[in-house]
């Protein structure tokens, strides 16, 4: 998916979850990649999980409350991506997890 696909995509879940009563308080995505094509994007960073970079800037954006707060993902990186940030964790294991190496860091609080 490329960058420029990204406005659209979050313009249609804002109106999906709008349709059920949900409001989107903001869209984060992370366009870095150690192996990326473009060069412009090819490097390691703090916002790409599992590091927490994006979850701590919503965070801040939003006054959410750390602790309070919970990650639920399909990939251990994203366990422990809200490992990290202080989330509650819950893994979601719909058969997604390729990588299963697991540690302290990326075992959830709560598992689905």
């Amino acid at each position: 998916m490329r960058e420029i696909d990204l406005a659209p995509l979050g313009l249609r879940l804002a109106t999906s979850l709008r349709e059920q009563g949900v409001r989107l308080d903001g869209f984060y995505y992370c366009p870095h990649h150690p192996q990326a094509i473009r060069s412009c994007y090819r490097m390691t960073c703090a916002c790409r999980k599992p590091a927490p970079g994006l979850l701590l800037r919503a965070a801040a954006e939003h006054g959410v409350e750390l602790a309070a707060s919970w990650m639920i993902g399909a990939i251990l990186d994203d366990v422990e991506a809200g490992r990290r940030t202080g989330y509650h964790t819950v893994l979601i294991d719909n058969g997604k997890e390729t990588a299963w190496s697991l540690s302290a860091g990326r075992a959830a609080t709560d598992r689905a």
